[in-house]
C-alpha cells in the first residue's frame, strides 16, 4: 500500500469517526431538550394544578413566558409552554423513555395536535417503529392512514363513516375537522 492509500484511509476513517460522533451528539442534545419541555411542562401543570384556576394558568403561562423568552430568548413563546405542558400530560414519564430515543421534540408537537388518545398512540407507535421523519408523519397524518386502517380492520363496528374536511390555516400547517354522519 503506498502513501497516498495510507492517507487516504486514515482520512476515511477519521471522517467516519467525526461524523458518528455528530450524529450522536445532536441525537444527545435532542434526548435532552426533550426531557427538558417535559420537565418544564410537568412542572407548569403542577404548578396551576395547586391553584385549580383556568384564568390562573393562563396568566402564568403568559408570565413566564416574557420572563423566559427575555432570558433565552426564542423557543419560550406562550404557545410553546401550552405545548410543554401537554407534552407532560399525553405522554406520561414511561411512555415517554420509550419514544425518545427515536423522535424528536418536532414529532411530538405533531402528535400533540392529535386529541384522540389511541390516534395518538398509534401515530407515536408508527413513528417509532418505522423511524419516521417529522414530514412522514404530516403525510400520513393527512393522509388519515389510522382513520383507514381502523375502517379496514374493524367495519362492522363502524355505525358513523367519518368524513374530514381539510382547511389550511398556513402554508405549511393543516387541521383537520371531523364531521360525522350516521350511516
Amino acid at each position: 500500500m503506498d502513501l497516498q492509500q495510507n492517507n487516504d484511509q486514515l482520512f476515511s476513517q477519521i471522517v467516519d469517526l467525526i461524523e458518528l460522533t455528530k450524529t450522536k451528539t445532536i441525537q444527545q442534545v435532542n434526548t435532552n431538550l426533550t426531557l427538558l419541555y417535559w420537565h418544564i411542562g410537568k412542572h407548569i401543570n403542577e404548578h396551576i394544578l395547586q391553584h385549580e384556576r383556568a384564568e390562573y394558568g393562563k396568566q402564568v403561562i403568559k408570565n413566564l413566558s416574557i420572563q423566559l423568552t427575555e432570558r433565552y430568548g426564542k423557543g419560550y413563546g406562550e404557545r410553546s409552554l401550552f405545548n410543554m405542558a401537554q407534552f407532560h400530560l399525553f405522554f406520561p414519564e414511561n411512555i415517554l423513555q420509550s419514544l425518545i430515543a427515536k423522535l424528536t421534540w418536532t414529532h411530538f408537537v405533531q402528535l400533540l395536535a392529535i386529541k384522540e388518545p389511541l390516534q395518538r398512540e398509534f401515530y407515536a407507535t408508527l413513528c417509532h417503529n418505522e423511524h419516521w421523519s417529522v414530514r412522514t408523519l404530516k403525510e400520513r397524518i393527512n393522509s388519515m392512514l389510522y382513520e383507514r386502517t381502523a375502517l379496514s380492520k374493524k367495519p362492522e363496528h363502524t355505525h358513523s363513516y367519518l368524513f374530514y374536511r381539510t382547511t389550511r390555516r398556513r402554508a405549511t400547517q393543516t387541521k383537520t375537522k371531523a364531521v360525522y354522519c350516521q350511516c
